[in-house]
Formats: structure tokens, sequence, C-alpha cells
């Protein structure tokens, strides 16, 4: 029994290994999703991002690890884990000559059918139950991506995996998108893995934040601890300058200005943390022109750590 107060697990990675010939594709990924909770699953393309969700799924078979989706293993006992699972992996597709309800009743009979009454409910909370006697053919890209969450939800998912929900959706559409994951988290309790190049909605709709990069995990991170990374110092510095710059604590990334002359380095400190940081880098012979403080944002917290593991296969993470 779980404690009152505590949450289920409802996925956990342990240790999963990925590999296509000599090539890392996963490499000891691990991540729980709590039942209820929103995760941002981020990394650049090629990260190995589609083969963890298909890892989860059963689609793929790990080299090495354990996948467990609220306590059954994908592998050894895939139905029960898979019971409660609607996914969207890459774009869904549909029979373009059936209507969205037809559709949904034969995707549904392939499993368990289910009644009328909850394909219209799914319809309806994706914001389709207009839609549901016309044909798909007619659908915009962004009406077939409301109408595959709809069929991830009609088994009474209780844990969705979703591939670029928002892809193809208009800025309606985007916040309709957003009220939804809220809404299945907050009043359904459904867990939501969501793998996004949406950067700003991935902040808005997500507890939580992995990023991996080149198949390993280099940060699992809260939303409030996501925020004490946000505070950046940025020192513009002549170049050529010392490379144990690089060293002081908190340093994320360098930006080579237009001219050459000079140099961008930015480190993750709050705004108490620049007087130690300019003492530090004056004392090892930097020539500093400018300090400033500032907000980084997701997008910069991500394009900094995977960027400057370009050429790094280092572990780190934070």
């Amino acid at each position: 029994m779980c404690p009152e107060n505590e949450k289920r697990i409802a996925l956990s990675c342990r240790n999963v290994s990925k590999h296509y010939g000599s090539r890392v594709i996963l490499d000891s990924i691990d991540m729980d999703i709590a039942e209820g909770e929103v995760l941002g699953l981020l990394g650049p393309n090629g990260a190995g991002k589609t083969t963890l969700m298909k890892s989860i799924l059963g689609l793929s078979c790990p080299d090495d690890g354990e996948i467990e989706v609220f306590g059954h293993d994908v592998i050894s006992d895939r139905a029960r884990a898979l019971a409660r699972v609607g996914a969207i992996v890459e774009a869904p597709m549909f029979p373009v000559y059936l209507t969205a309800r037809d559709c949904l009743y034969y995707l549904s009979a392939l499993s368990a059918k289910v009644s009328d009454k909850r394909i219209m409910e799914v319809l309806d909370l994706v914001g389709l139950s207009e839609a549901a006697d016309r044909k798909v053919e007619g659908f915009s890209y962004g009406m077939k991506q409301r109408l595959g969450i709809a069929q991830a939800l009609l088994p009474d998912s209780k844990f969705l995996i979703l591939d670029e929900p928002a892809n193809g959706l208009d800025p309606h559409g985007i916040a309709g998108m957003r009220r939804l994951l809220r809404k299945l988290s907050a009043e359904m309790n459904v867990s939501v893995l969501v793998s996004s190049h949406l950067l700003h909605e991935v902040e808005q709709v997500c507890g939580r934040v992995v990023i991996i990069n080149k198949g390993k995990k280099i940060l699992d991170a809260t939303h409030d601890e996501l925020a004490a990374m946000d505070e950046a110092v940025s020192i513009t510095v002549k170049t050529p300058y010392p490379e144990t710059l690089k060293e002081i604590v908190g340093f994320i990334s360098e930006t080579l200005l237009e001219e050459k002359d000079f140099a961008v380095l930015r480190y993750a400190l709050p705004s108490a943390g620049v007087p130690e940081l300019v003492r530090q880098a004056v004392g090892k012979g930097a020539e500093i022109s400018s300090v400033e403080h500032g907000k980084s944002g997701l997008e910069n917290i991500f394009i900094s750590l995977t960027a400057r593991r370009e050429d790094n296969d280092s572990t780190d993470s934070f």
C-alpha cells in the first residue's frame, strides 16, 4: 500500500539501453512519471526520444534495463502493462474515407469495443464533437492530431504518450491542447509523457522536464528547479580569453561575437553571484567589458545543455 498522500508511479524506466550495431541510441536511461504528472521529454532530433517512447510501448525491445507501467513489465507482461495506455508516436494516420466517429469505432474494435457514448465523450474532450460525422479526408492536420488524441483516450487511458501533440495546430488549437492536458492531469489523474519542440508550451503544461542528448539523460528537473536554473549571468570578455574561465562554477556556454574580438560567456548564477564571478574572472586574467544578469528561459537552457555536448559525451546530469 502507498502512503495516503504518495502517488503511484505510472512509469518506471531503469537503466534502459538500446544499440543499433555500434551506435548507442539509449544509454542507461532512468526516468519515473508519477500518477497525474505531466512530464516533458525533450531532446534534439536523433537524441533517442522516439526510441524511448517505442520502448515504453513495447514496440522496441531494449538491450538492457527494465520498463514498468503501473508495476507491470512492458516486455514480460505487456497486455496488463499497456491496458490503460494511449499513445501517438509520430503522425497519426486514419482511413480518410471514414468519419471521425467510424474511425474510432473500428479502431477500438481491434482491441476492445467501446460504446458510442464513450466515442462521443473523447471527441468532445478534444473539440471534435461537431465534426464526428465528417469524413477525415476533409480534416486539417491539426484536426487529425486531435483525432489521434481522442483515439489514445478511448480505453479510459490513465497514461498517455504524446509525440508533438500541438504540431499543426493554430494558436487557438494550441491553447485548447494546453487546457486539455491540464484537465487530464488535474481532474482525471492521467499521467502524460509529452515530447515536443514547442518549448514555451512545455514550460506551461509540464511539471517536470527530462532532456536527453545522444541517448543520455542530461537533465531531470521540476518546474521549480528549472526556475532556479533560469537565472543566468553573461560576461562579455575580450578575446583571446583564458580557457580557465570555463572552469568557473555555473559555466553554460560561449558565444563569439561577429567582430571576433569579444565573446559572451554565460553562467547559471543568481544576481548575488555576480561579484564573485567577476572577481574570479579578473583573477584569471579576463578583460571584461560588460556584465548582464537576466532570465534565460527553457529554450536557452535546452540549447545550452545540448549544444555544449556536441563534442562531449560526458554524462553529467543536473
